[in-house]
């Protein structure tokens, strides 16, 4: 079955798009005048987004998928660039027949491809909400992040995802919350370490000096405090180099949406104000 298939229903549609010579699984819920997009993090799935979907779905039409090479989505084998990333993006949007501006949500890489998105499809956007972003690798970083590629490969997910624990999931934010952890974990230990390696290449190597300037919406970046490898300042600095930036933190980790819904749901609702028609 082909997607725009699936779009022609009513509530909840899932499935898969055969887009831009790769499958993506999306889901699409929801109704109303402003359609929402939700790209998730390195290593996760649309289920990053669990805790957040159903607020957003009572007043607006929410679209999420799995980024390719993650969570049911094809996986890699090879390089992967930005630009394939946003062209899978706008491929889907065309294959559900979703023509008008979009509001994208991403998180960490989720965040990256949201903001390249909206530097290169100006019209079919109408704000950004960046949680901290992973884009603009200073040199300095690019080989840590190829390192860890490389180990990936080498050794697998299960190895990884142990050495990245401590600076990924901050152990303050674990207490109480041992379903998110459960969820993280289970999520992340199922991943084609191929995949990841090759997503971790492209957020290394990928230039963004040009793209900042191109960015013509209302852009929320957010900055998290606990975790030192996107410090505060440097994603600051990106709001301060979009034409329309406006800067926040959340005291939380990289994966917000899994680790930190309860303070995410209402700088949301404040976004979608500050930017609604």
């Amino acid at each position: 079955m082909q997607a725009s298939a699936f779009a022609q229903g009513v509530g909840a549609a899932t499935g898969f798009a055969q887009v831009n010579q790769t499958s993506l699984r999306f889901q699409l819920v929801g109704q109303g005048p402003r359609t929402i997009v939700l790209l998730h993090e390195l290593g996760l799935s649309l289920e990053s987004w669990d805790e957040i979907v159903g607020e957003l779905s009572r007043a607006h039409r929410v679209l999420r998928y799995d980024l390719r090479g993650f969570g049911l989505s094809e996986k890699l084998r090879g390089a992967v660039t930005i630009e394939d990333e946003v062209e899978d993006l706008r491929a889907l949007l065309d294959e559900l027949g979703i023509a008008e501006p979009v509001t994208l949500v991403g998180s960490a890489v989720g965040g990256a491809i949201a903001l390249r998105f909206a530097a290169a499809q100006p019209r079919r956007v109408e704000a950004v909400m960046a949680l901290s972003p992973a884009g603009d690798v200073p040199p300095a970083s690019r080989a840590a992040y190829l390192a860890r590629a490389a180990r990936l490969e080498r050794l697998g997910m299960r190895a990884d995802v142990d050495a990245t624990r401590a600076s990924n999931y901050p152990s303050v934010l674990q207490t109480g919350h041992e379903d998110r952890v459960a969820r993280y974990l289970a999520l992340q230990y199922a991943n084609d370490p191929v995949s990841m390696a090759a997503t971790l290449r492209m957020i290394a190597i990928t230039e963004w000096g040009g793209t900042w300037p191109a960015i013509q919406c209302p852009v929320w970046f957010v900055a998290v405090s606990k975790y030192s490898a996107r410090p505060i300042d440097s994603i600051k600095a990106m709001a301060s180099a979009v034409p329309r930036g406006h800067f926040e933190v959340l005291d939380t980790g990289p994966f917000v949406p899994l680790q930190s819904p309860e303070l995410l749901a209402p700088l949301l609702r404040a976004f979608l104000q500050a930017t609604g028609r």
